[in-house]
């Protein structure tokens, strides 16, 4: 992602943009959504006990929760897969805090941007500096379409999950030729 620490920007963004941030809302709601459905397969809780566990914790404990649960109910391939979902799950979810907590402008050039005085800086970066990150849509889209993926493939585990007495069953992942 090019960052520009000293950039003239404007405060608007275009509508599309708008539709872009959007649908990232969207896409991560889904896929949290997901993670839930993961964690309550595992569990063999219903809707209604499994949000009584998920309801109040934030997705960062929810995949501890999501790996830890891996690593009790399933062997060490299938581990492995979840500890990469997770490691997936988290780039993503910088990604998703800096579209929806940052301050969305546009540069000369006419590039969408989001600035963040975000507390994990690039090493080049000063601590008083606020960035600014382009974020033109193709990579918007690539966001999306990588958390969709990764929603799909835990709609997979559930399913494979509810259906398994052993609950040590994953289908492939999307990103490997398994």
């Amino acid at each position: 992602m090019p960052r520009r620490p000293e950039v003239q920007v404007t405060q608007e963004i275009s509508g599309p943009q708008e539709l872009l941030i959007g649908r990232v809302a969207v896409a991560w709601s889904r896929l949290e959504h997901s993670i839930n459905e993961v964690i309550w397969a595992f569990l063999d809780a219903s809707i209604e006990d499994g949000r009584i566990i998920t309801s109040s914790i934030d997705t960062k404990y929810r995949l501890n929760l999501l790996r830890a649960l891996g690593e009790r109910h399933l062997d060490r391939d299938h581990q492995k897969v979840i500890s990469e979902i997770v490691i997936k799950i988290n780039e993503l979810a910088e990604f998703r805090n800096l579209i929806l907590h940052g301050l969305w402008v546009t540069t000369p050039e006419g590039i969408p941007a989001v600035q963040s005085p975000r507390g994990k800086l690039p090493n080049e970066a000063n601590s008083n500096e606020v960035i600014t990150t382009e974020m033109p849509p193709d990579l918007m889209n690539q966001i999306i379409d990588r958390t969709v993926s990764i929603m799909n493939y835990l709609i997979d585990c559930r399913r494979s999950l509810s259906k398994s007495t052993k609950k040590s069953v994953l289908p492939p992942p999307p990103w490997t030729d398994q």
